[in-house]
């Protein structure tokens, strides 16, 4: 009822109701549940439009990993495409995602600056092992030259490349609009939302009335 992040972030979305927000779409209808939030079993939920209109800009959410059991990738992604290709074979310019192994829950990353048919930036690196039911704030943003991913706000790991703008945002399997009902490790949100990426990565301090 008092959640104003609409009012505040360039783009959020809490999943309040219990019925899929304008502007996404669903790859199974029965892969996801909504109840002032969302979680996600199958498939993927992922954004009609392209949501970032320049660089500059943070994708963030607030994520937990549902089950001790890892099964297909789960996460938090970006794309130029609502329909990334496994591997990058389209070469659709830069992939964005945070996601658990199919082999143990570890959140990795993936990403490419569309130069060629790969992960030519990171390719399956490993960030951190999160526990299971515990929420984490999910990060991945993007400058003219530079991605980067964090935990908490505390920065991961970096890549340097020449990025495109417009990125849609794909949550669950990251193959968006083709990832079908595929089973993925169970995860859950309490909300998606941007922000922008401030001036070398720094925060403003407020300081006796001012900001520095």
């Amino acid at each position: 009822q008092y959640d104003n992040g609409a009012s505040v972030f360039n783009f959020y979305d809490n999943f309040a109701g219990t019925t899929l927000p304008s502007g996404w779409t669903a790859t199974n209808t029965i892969g996801y549940i909504l109840n002032d939030g969302i979680s996600i079993t199958s498939g993927s939920v992922y954004t009609n439009l392209a949501i970032f209109p320049s660089l500059n800009n943070i994708l963030e959410g607030d994520v937990a990993i549902t089950s001790a059991t890892a099964l297909n990738f789960a996460g938090l992604s970006q794309s130029n495409t609502n329909a990334p290709t496994s591997g990058n074979t389209g070469s659709t310019a830069e992939i964005l995602y945070l996601t658990n192994t199919t082999t143990s829950i570890n959140y990795v990353v993936y990403s490419s600056d569309g130069t060629s048919a790969s992960y030519n930036l990171q390719n399956d690196l490993a960030l951190f092992t999160p526990t299971v039911n515990q929420y984490y704030i999910i990060s991945s943003y993007v400058s003219p030259t530079t991605i980067g991913e964090m935990s908490n706000y505390n920065i991961l790991a970096t890549a340097t490349g020449t990025f495109n703008t417009n990125q849609y945002i794909v949550l669950g399997y990251f193959m968006g609009a083709t990832a079908g009902t595929i089973s993925i490790t169970p995860m859950s949100l309490h909300y998606v939302r941007t922000r922008a990426y401030p001036p070398n990565g720094v925060m403003p301090i407020a300081v006796a009335g001012s900001v520095n």
